[in-house]
């Protein structure tokens, strides 16, 4: 039945048909998700490499020994400033070449990609930031993340007069994958199945133009010559007419 009624020549869309169609054929469209989302899994569990992310997290402290007073809210505020200063220098040659030779990974890993599976960010806009190394082997990675922490909390200091940063917390071996994440993906893809399921239903509906009765054939502007009569329903109605044609009963 096609889901397009037509008014004065002109074709509109029947939603109450479009949701009995797709309520019809529901059980076509929890299998298109299900299957879409098995496969978005398969295919992320195939050719997605996981990896481990371990994070260090560092304290920057912005020196001000002529203040009796303490820290102050400038202090604050230019702490959490030298945070971007502190991400340029870890990311620089000097400090990863260290971080390489201090954690005994000569040979498993450059400096660019040291560089590359690095993330350094701010903690809500505080003066502590948060220094994470992914890689798919996690004991890579927390021990690159450790070894990037005792470099940083000596290198800054040296480097800058003004600030130091110290060590809160290290890091610990991952023990869980970090990226990809499975149950997104197989979200992904039972909402694209979704999406294709009932795209596809709805564009066969307004494709279908199989006349069922004589009420929606009307609607066609066509006259109705004569119509076939259901001949199962005629026998259960008017029994002995299956005997034959003129046939006494």
């Amino acid at each position: 039945m096609s889901v397009l009624n037509k008014v004065e020549n002109q074709y509109t869309l029947d939603l109450g048909a479009l949701v009995g169609e797709l309520l019809h054929k529901l059980h076509y469209i929890i299998l298109s998700m299900l299957l879409c989302g098995v496969v978005a899994w398969s295919g992320v569990y195939v050719l997605v490499t996981p990896t481990y992310s371990a994070s260090v997290t560092l304290y920057v402290h912005n020196r001000n020994e002529g203040n009796a007073a303490g820290i102050t809210a400038n202090d604050l505020i230019a702490s959490a400033r030298l945070v971007d200063t502190y991400a340029a220098i870890i990311d620089s040659y000097t400090v990863l070449d260290e971080v390489i030779d201090r954690a005994g990974l000569e040979g498993e890993v450059t400096v660019g990609q040291l560089s590359r599976s690095m993330s350094i960010a701010a903690i809500n806009e505080t003066e502590v930031f948060r220094i994470s190394i992914s890689n798919p082997n996690p004991v890579f990675a927390m021990k690159a993340a450790n070894a990037l922490a005792d470099v940083a909390s000596d290198q800054l200091t040296e480097t800058l007069a003004g600030g130091t940063a110290k060590v809160v917390d290290y890091a610990r071996m991952p023990g869980s994958t970090s990226y990809p994440n499975y149950r997104t993906a197989a979200g992904v893809g039972a909402a694209i199945g979704l999406v294709l399921s009932v795209a596809l239903i709805t564009i066969l509906a307004m494709l279908d133009n199989t006349v069922r009765g004589p009420e929606e054939f009307v609607q066609w502007d066509y006259p109705l010559l004569a119509s076939i009569p259901d001949l199962e329903l005629a026998v259960s109605e008017h029994s002995g007419y299956h005997y034959g044609y003129g046939k006494k009963k």
